[in-house]
């Protein structure tokens, strides 16, 4: 019996595409984690932001929180300094704006917080303050952020307390109700009242606890361990099914009871391996972004899962869950196990699964955990697999009128499940004499079907290598995907200016154009103007080091007319322009920042949108040479005429045109939001007029220098595209060829963002 065990575990374990499919499924969650956020926003490291505040943020936090020695003290004053530096921000965009409606606004701002300004207005102006994130804006969400959290987890006995006063107050009210006494409702407030009195006590110290929430929703991780454990499941049948052995098994000696008990075990080891290596990845992955503060806590000193029931520490809370969701993936994989011995081929199986994926998900989401019909939102495998969710709170079942404690129903059924699949899967398996036999395809004899086969082998070459390429190996899919994902991070983009980002803006954008006399009258009058500011500003510091002012008085006037020259740096930069083309007599004035964007100079994002059309590309193509191969039709083709040169010929012709749309349609987003945020205008106007640029020839208009930085991109992309088409093909593997790629391509991009960080 011990023998049969380990032959069905080396036939899983010592496979290669085993641990292939495993290393894929934690790439293919790391990439989701990096940029499911990053591909719909752009973000970047100052120009752009969102509600998403940075990783780092969090665990910056959490470090600093752990190093204070009064933590309330530490929170509330980072809280009011940040509100306060948040207020001068606001005021000085108000005063950079054209808008008289916004000029207003800062000076009924002003009236109403002056002395809030003052105090923070040094402090913004030196940038003499820590943030945890790029930018202030950022900062100031994050802050919010935290000090909520904060004020609802700093008195976990308050909780407690309120939610008993509730509970009195309801049990009060229902007593006196002859139609609610000893109904469900009364039974269900005692029994909630009952399990909390045992929480009291519990210690809970406050962090960000971040990290765990984003354990917590990350949806991905469980999909991939679904799809994984499929694979494993179907693998234990159709291997078998393939050498024709199953006849053979059943006739051996223990050959029935002694292989389904083996394939059971290996089922469930592999199953509970995968789920934990899984979860054991995206905790390590999160850990480095997030930190892992608190894991020693109480799960009650998260936010999230304040109201869960049990005395669990945090690491105690994600052991428990992980146990959960492998008992309920067991699940998943013995209904796959069961389908794959009554089918002939991978299809049914895989699809089968996917419908009940996919059907207890819609139950999941369909049902609130709240209501009448909440026994159809937790008593479902999805449910189960949420686990987080299931005892993270204190959640009851009407069952039979008997209040039932959803975490109970939930093990009990999982139990029931599993004990009723394995008796199934054994039946079958025992009791089912001719098991389907092994089919690699469903033959469809319809006439509809004979037609487009005569079709489509009617078809030129270039057409059969385009049908190969982009149906068969779903490279269509991939680029109708990543165009509209850069369509949607386009309208979804957001970009935020500083006050003298915003005003040089509005000063570029009314100079633009040749110069005149009377925008070299506007420069000069506000150069006039700071000079003033600046020479009172000296006077007034001579005087107080003379002792002719007054202390009080010095530093009013002081920040009075500092608060005039905040916006003097963008002043200083329309200058730095006017000086230029005042000198130069072909130069125009050009406002920069739309094209700096546009090609990536500005800021960071842009090799993150490289880093993912390298890894499409490297997906995409790895498959033109390869499918031939893997196939089994490479040799036949070789033998054709046309099999060699022409063939390769279209394929790599085909994937030139693959890296050619993405990068148009990379190009056209960076355009777009470019345009959409900053402004793109005098495309006729010469490249040396764009500060950076003034080195290249003056005969170079700017729309022409764009074309051809297209040009050199596209170029540099088709190079990568063959040469990952030149790999694979030597690899012969499409499924080794990706992963070895795309771990050098992690690897290259890891050291580069590495080293930027530092």
């Amino acid at each position: 019996m011990i023998r049969i065990i380990i032959g069905e575990l080396r036939k899983v374990w010592q496979g290669k595409s085993f641990w292939i499919i495993i290393a894929t499924a934690i790439l293919i969650n790391f990439c989701y984690m990096q940029f499911s956020d990053k591909i719909a926003i752009g973000l970047s490291e100052e120009q752009e932001m969102s509600e998403e505040v940075p990783s780092f943020a969090y665990k910056n936090f959490d470090k600093k929180l752990t190093e204070a020695k009064d933590r309330r003290q530490f929170i509330e004053d980072y809280y009011t300094e940040i509100q306060g530096l948040q207020l001068v921000e606001q005021i000085q965009n108000y005063k950079a704006s054209d808008s008289e409606l916004a000029l207003k606004m800062a000076e009924g701002m002003l009236k109403d917080k002056k002395e809030e300004y003052n105090k923070y207005f040094s402090k913004w102006k030196n940038k003499d303050y820590y943030l945890f994130t790029d930018n202030l804006n950022t900062e100031s969400i994050f802050a919010e952020k935290i000090f909520k959290k904060y004020s609802q987890e700093k008195d976990y006995n308050g909780y407690l307390n309120e939610i008993f006063e509730q509970e009195e107050e309801k049990l009060g009210v229902s007593i006196f109700a002859d139609n609610i006494k000893d109904s469900f409702s009364e039974k269900m407030i005692r029994k909630t009242s009952e399990k909390y009195r045992g929480m009291k006590g519990i210690k809970t110290n406050f962090y960000s606890f971040c990290w765990l929430e984003k354990i917590s929703e990350n949806q991905m991780t469980d999909i991939l361990i679904a799809l994984v454990i499929f694979i494993i499941a179907m693998y234990l049948v159709f291997e078998d099914k393939k050498k024709n052995l199953f006849s053979i098994i059943k006739a051996a000696p223990y050959g029935r009871s002694g292989c389904i008990s083996a394939k059971l075990f290996t089922l469930a080891v592999s199953t509970v391996f995968v789920t934990f290596i899984m979860h054991l990845s995206m905790l390590i992955y999160i850990g480095c972004n997030f930190g892992l503060a608190g894991i020693q806590e109480s799960v009650q000193s998260a936010g999230a899962f304040i109201a869960c029931p049990y005395h669990f520490k945090v690491w105690q809370f994600l052991l428990i869950s992980i146990f959960m969701k492998g008992a309920a993936f067991i699940i998943f994989a013995l209904f796959i196990l069961l389908i794959s011995m009554l089918s002939s081929n991978y299809i049914v199986p895989f699809g089968t699964g996917i419908l009940l994926l996919i059907g207890n998900v819609l139950l999941y989401e369909m049902f609130t955990s709240v209501g009448k019909y909440n026994v159809l939102h937790y008593l479902n495998i999805w449910s189960f697999i949420k686990s987080e969710k299931l005892i993270g709170n204190y959640s009851l079942l009407d069952i039979a009128g008997v209040p039932l404690s959803a975490t109970f129903m939930a093990n009990l059924l999982i139990t029931i499940l599993c004990a009723m699949l394995i008796s199934i899967n054994v039946f079958v398996f025992l009791k089912v004499r001719q098991m389907p036999e092994y089919s690699k395809k469903i033959k469809l004899n319809i006439a509809v079907s004979r037609l487009y086969r005569k079709e489509r082998t009617s078809k030129k070459l270039i057409s059969y290598e385009a049908y190969k390429i982009y149906r068969i190996s779903g490279c269509a899919v991939m680029i109708i995907l990543f165009v509209l994902g850069m369509a949607f991070s386009g309208a979804e983009s957001s970009s935020y200016l500083s006050p003298n980002q915003e005003s040089y803006r509005i000063q570029m954008k009314a100079l633009e154009g040749k110069m005149t006399d009377e925008k070299e009258k506007i420069v000069l009058e506000r150069k006039y103007y700071y000079d003033d500011v600046l020479e009172k500003l000296k006077i007034l510091e001579e005087k107080y080091e003379e002792g002719k002012v007054a202390q009080e008085t010095y530093e009013n006037r002081r920040l009075s007319l500092e608060s005039k020259l905040a916006l003097y740096p963008a002043f200083l930069r329309v200058q730095e322009r006017y000086e230029y083309v005042k000198n130069h007599k072909s130069a125009r004035f050009v406002y920069e920042d739309g094209y700096n964007k546009m090609i990536g100079k500005m800021d960071n994002w842009y090799i993150d949108f490289i880093f993912i059309i390298a890894m499409v590309l490297i997906i995409m193509q790895s498959t033109i040479f390869t499918l031939d191969r893997e196939r089994g039709m490479e040799g036949l083709i070789r033998a054709t005429p046309k099999g060699r040169n022409i063939s390769s010929f279209y394929k790599v012709g085909i994937g030139i045109i693959n890296a050619a749309i993405l990068i148009f349609s990379f190009m056209c987003r960076n355009i777009y939001v470019a345009n959409k945020f900053y402004g793109l205008g005098l495309w006729s106007v010469s490249i040396s007029s764009l500060k950076g640029f003034e080195a290249l020839p003056e005969f170079l208009p700017i729309i022409l220098c764009v074309a051809l930085f297209g040009m050199v991109q596209l170029l540099i992309v088709i190079a990568f595209s063959v040469l990952v088409m030149f790999v694979s093909k030597k690899i012969g593997s499409a499924v080794w060829a990706i992963v070895i790629q795309l771990v050098l391509a992690i690897g290259i991009y890891v050291l580069y963002f590495s080293r930027h960080m530092t």
